[in-house]
């Protein structure tokens, strides 16, 4: 067999009506013709290490490659990137489903964090244009099955509502560290 060497893609993607957002999508070395699991992470700037990133990187590519040596299993990763300050990225990966924040009656309204919600735009951009364009380009698997959503802090937030609410989609959720606030 041919064996393929790994790649790292960049793709630019429509995100809601007026933006776009990066993903980068590694695909370890692999058989020609073999279709491997596909494992889809918030954060996308944070994971690879190629780039200097704010919060520390998560070495992905490189426990791919050390999980596939040992075990002969890896997965294709695909990075989403979250664009803009914190309180952005907060936002972003915040459901609005979840409820509103509870904030203490003594905290002065000008001390609220100025979070708006929109992880709704984003699970409908994983589910509806991302998973597509990695399933028509890539080497992936299809199906639940061989489908997971990874993420950390707000991250893992939004893993889990997104993995909640497409069950068919998703056979696991990564969810670390979630930083869920008090919602009312």
């Amino acid at each position: 067999m041919l064996m393929i060497g790994e790649t790292f893609t960049a793709l630019t993607l429509p995100y809601g009506a007026e933006h776009t957002k990066t993903v980068r999508v590694y695909v370890p070395a692999h058989e020609e013709g073999e279709t491997l699991p596909v494992i889809y992470m918030t954060d996308g700037q944070n994971l690879f290490g190629d780039i200097p990133v704010k919060y520390g990187c998560w070495y992905v590519g490189k426990t791919v490659r050390e999980h596939q040596q040992a075990t002969g299993h890896a997965a294709v990763i695909v990075g989403i990137y979250n664009d803009g300050e914190a309180m952005e990225r907060a936002g972003e990966l915040t459901p609005k489903a979840l409820g509103a924040f509870f904030y203490p009656p003594e905290m002065p309204p000008e001390a609220r964090p100025q979070l708006i919600p929109t992880g709704e735009v984003f699970d409908d951009f994983v589910v509806n244009t991302v998973m597509p364009a990695v399933e028509a380009q890539f080497p992936v698997k299809k199906g639940r099955a061989y489908t997971a959503f990874c993420g950390s802090s707000c991250g893992g937030v939004q893993t889990f509502y997104t993995v909640l609410s497409h069950p068919e989609k998703f056979s696991c959720g990564g969810v670390f560290s979630p930083a869920f606030p008090v919602y009312v």
